[in-house]
């Protein structure tokens, strides 16, 4: 967990989804471990890094942008939908998060809608930087 969660953002859905997993030692999951191994092993030199846009400026304004994503009933133990989200502080990744919704959505809107709702909540703690 400390890999996807401090280090490697690129793997944390798939660790997670393991982790629940981890009294169920079926083959299919041990072939997922598997490949999130060989996807490491591939992607050893990547890195996330944060940047400026304008650094000369240090009185330039503060850019957040949030994206988001949900998938409708992907957990098939729960039938919940799992929401992605993205923050960025000028192009420069400063959070991110992948977790399973804590209601169940009747249709892909309403799991947008959670989504949505769950993103600008996290993200509202950047915004006393970009005023």
């Amino acid at each position: 967990m400390w890999l996807g969660r401090c280090s490697r953002a690129d793997i944390i859905t798939s660790v997670c989804y393991l982790a629940r997993l981890m009294n169920c030692h079926a083959e299919a999951n041990w072939k997922h471990l598997l490949h999130v191994l060989r996807f490491l092993q591939g992607t050893a030199d990547e890195c996330m890094t944060l940047q400026c846009s304008s650094p000369a400026s240090h009185t330039a304004k503060l850019v957040v942008t949030a994206y988001l994503d949900s998938d409708h009933a992907e957990d098939k133990v729960t039938c919940g939908s799992v929401t992605g989200s993205l923050v960025r502080l000028n192009g420069g990744t400063v959070m991110y998060s992948s977790r399973l919704q804590k209601t169940v959505a009747i249709s892909t809107t309403d799991g947008e809608l959670v989504a949505l709702s769950e993103t600008a909540r996290d993200s509202e703690l950047f915004q006393p930087l970009s005023a």
